[in-house]
């Protein structure tokens, strides 16, 4: 029988795995729908700030996804590492802190980039690579050097919820503007 906290890390993970699949469905198409959108509209200031937000949900998604990705291969090869169980611990937590400070700055260059104003979506995202730099540091700290395993708990349920949350937010964000009667795009293509 699982206990309270395993059935929440479960369920945690697959609900995770869901939204991340839905998220690599949802991209090219909205990808192709914003880009089709994007030609048709005049430039209009409603329009250009539609685009702004639907391009900015684009690339917090992209980046979303590649953190995941990255994350999850360095998780697992740090893992399967012949080290001692501390030194581990120590070089998890550091990779675990440099894959979110390079989203972030990656976040920020795209943004300066693609001349992208930063929207709600981007904020949102970054407060979570914030939330998730602290969360990583402190157990870098007192998993890696104290040693103490007081907060395990509280440490795996607020990195669970938030990135389950996090991955909520982006999923349900292109259903709010496709259903909304603002989103209202023709996919013909023979013009």
């Amino acid at each position: 029988m699982l206990d309270s906290f395993e059935l929440f890390r479960s369920t945690s993970y697959y609900a995770n795995c869901i939204f991340i699949f839905l998220l690599f469905l949802f991209l090219p198409y909205f990808f192709l729908k914003w880009y089709k959108q994007s030609t048709n509209t005049g430039r209009e200031s409603k329009a250009e700030l539609r685009y702004h937000e639907q391009m900015c949900w684009s690339l917090v998604v992209f980046l979303v996804l590649i953190n995941w990705v990255v994350s999850l291969f360095v998780d697992r090869f740090i893992i399967s590492l012949d080290l001692h169980y501390l030194e581990r611990r120590k070089v998890f937590y550091m990779a675990k802190m440099s894959v979110s400070t390079l989203v972030a700055i990656s976040l920020f260059a795209l943004h300066k980039l693609t001349r992208i104003k930063v929207c709600f979506t981007s904020k949102v995202f970054a407060y979570f690579l914030i939330s998730n730099l602290t969360l990583c540091f402190a157990q870098f700290i007192l998993r890696g050097y104290e040693i103490t395993e007081n907060f395990r708990f509280v440490y795996f349920f607020t990195a669970m919820f938030t990135q389950t949350l996090i991955n909520f937010y982006f999923v349900c964000f292109p259903f709010k503007k496709f259903l909304s009667k603002e989103v209202r795009v023709n996919f013909n293509f023979n013009k």
